[in-house]
């Protein structure tokens, strides 16, 4: 378990480098004991890795997850540097120690664990995409195939599941469980995962019921079982 930043001058910007390299069972663990928001400053930000400007926050399992690591642009050194000693004190705040220079950026064992598992819904006929959403909008993890917005879905789907909760408030229905909405191109289902995750299924019309059986899913016990995600038998 450990971290990297690399500071970096490009032409025309400053170029923060961050890798998170967690094992599979780190992985699980950090997911399960409540993960940890990485914030980093929007002064002077330009644009960061393949994700919209906007966003200045992800989840420490989700910047483990991506095998090219978090890439921050900013305009000057110094807003570049203090952008590094931000994501320096949470990252060791959570009990992940900045590794050597000499450490290679991404350990050979270091996966998507949850990745790896929700793979295995886009086996089921129709299934176009499986997503781990955060309560807050932000993917944690996720497969699609081309052509599926999943980081469209993840901060979209906060909103809806927002409105579900208050109308079944009004109509006083109780807790909101599993969510199944049908349009004329595609169905979802949105299911609880743990207190602050969803799962969000995306699939071909009528092609749904092959997967909502499935979607009961609870964080894992075992952290160690990669099949946590209750990702179909």
């Amino acid at each position: 378990m450990g971290f990297r930043i690399v500071i970096e001058k490009t032409q025309n910007t400053w170029v923060l480098e961050l890798a998170v390299s967690l094992t599979r069972t780190e992985s699980a663990e950090v997911f399960v004991s409540g993960d940890t928001l990485l914030q980093w400053p929007e002064e002077g930000l330009r644009s960061v890795s393949n994700l919209p400007l906007e966003r200045t926050t992800m989840f420490i399992s989700e910047a483990a997850a991506r095998t090219e690591g978090v890439r921050l642009e900013y305009a000057t050194e110094k807003q570049a540097a203090s952008a590094a000693a931000m994501l320096r004190r949470e990252l060791e705040e959570a009990g992940i120690q900045e590794e050597s220079r000499t450490t290679p950026a991404v350990r050979a064992g270091s996966v998507d664990v949850f990745r790896e598992a929700l793979a295995e819904y886009l086996t089921l006929p129709g299934m176009r995409a499986a997503i781990l959403v955060s309560d807050q909008g932000l993917m944690i993890s996720g497969v699609a195939i081309d052509g599926v917005d999943t980081v469209g879905i993840a901060a979209l789907i906060v909103d809806t599941i927002s409105s579900a909760q208050r109308l079944g408030a009004q109509a006083r229905g109780g807790p909101l469980g599993t969510m199944t909405v049908e349009y004329e191109n595609l169905s979802l289902v949105v299911a609880p995962f743990s207190p602050e995750v969803m799962l969000v299924i995306v699939a071909e019309p009528g092609s749904i019921a092959a997967a909502s059986s499935r979607t009961g899913c609870t964080a894992p016990e075992d952290t160690s079982d990669s099949r946590g995600v209750g990702a179909p038998e």
